[in-house]
């Protein structure tokens, strides 16, 4: 999926290509969420990790982390076509 910019960038995404055949169909040089994610609860664990590190820096509140993990797994679900993780 290819996304023209006609305004600002504020607000918008532009998600990884789900798949290394997504990504070779539309020539997006970055790499797909299946080659940097082995599964998805490799992707959580690292969102949890870095959620963690924004706590011990002052930045996130501890009871957010949960909200932010579940979050992060329903955008990968979201975005990898998928749902409750399967």
């Amino acid at each position: 999926m290819v996304i023209g910019i006609t305004g600002g960038l504020a607000g918008w995404t532009l998600p990884f290509p789900a798949t290394r055949a997504d990504r070779e169909a539309t020539d997006d040089p970055r790499l797909s969420i299946a080659e940097r994610y082995p599964s998805r609860q490799d992707y959580v664990r690292q969102v949890r990790t870095a959620a963690q590190a924004l706590v011990d820096r002052g930045y996130l509140l501890t009871e957010d982390l949960t909200w932010v993990e579940e979050g992060a797994a329903r955008r990968y679900d979201l975005l990898r076509g998928t749902t409750n993780g399967v």
